[in-house]
């Protein structure tokens, strides 16, 4: 009989930690009828303000613990089952009023002559909240926010155009000049 690798040593020890894990947990179980039980849910806030959420949360369930996952626009909830009935209800609703002019979408500008950090601080400056990337690709910017914030950069983006267009025409321009010969004044 071959001895166990090190790898199958190491399965079997995660394997009995598991199993110690399990009847740990079973032995914390209480009487408690499910309703009673507290238990964690996550709950996705892709098209709300978590805060705004949170602040909701906190007055219609006020025995839930509701914590913010902002890298994963999601809230994590720690209460019974009624109070996530209500959590679920809410967000629900919340969710429903995001409409059309709330919700966020992806529009790709063009650079033009301005230039891409231009053009990228422009939009910081005009939409905060708006998240634009650099589209290495297109050589344009790539811009997520919600409608009202693309009318603000599609507007500041023509000004910014047609400034630039302004500087770099060519003008013509007329001198006087008095008591000058021609061969002086193209010297």
């Amino acid at each position: 009989m071959t001895s166990p690798t090190p790898a199958e040593r190491a399965r079997e020890r995660l394997t009995a930690i598991q199993d110690r894990i399990c009847q740990a947990i079973e032995a914390i179980d209480t009487d408690e009828p499910p309703e009673r039980q507290e238990k964690f849910m996550v709950y996705p806030v892709q098209d709300l303000d978590p805060s705004v959420a949170i602040s909701m949360l906190s007055q219609l369930a006020p025995k839930a613990r509701v914590m913010q996952d902002t890298r994963a626009r999601t809230l994590v909830v720690y209460a019974r089952q009624q109070d996530h009935l209500t959590v679920s209800k809410t967000l629900q609703t919340l969710q429903d009023g995001a409409t059309a002019t709330t919700k966020m979408r992806l529009e790709v500008y063009p650079v033009g002559t301005s230039g891409q950090t231009t053009v990228n601080n422009l939009i910081r400056g005009v939409a905060p909240d708006a998240r634009p990337i650099q589209d290495q690709g297109s050589g344009g910017i790539i811009v997520w926010a919600v409608p009202a914030d693309h009318e603000k950069i599609a507007a500041a983006l023509k000004d910014l155009e047609i400034n630039v267009a302004e500087r770099d025409k060519p003008t013509l321009e007329t001198y006087k000049v008095r008591k000058t010969t021609p061969s002086q004044a193209s010297s």
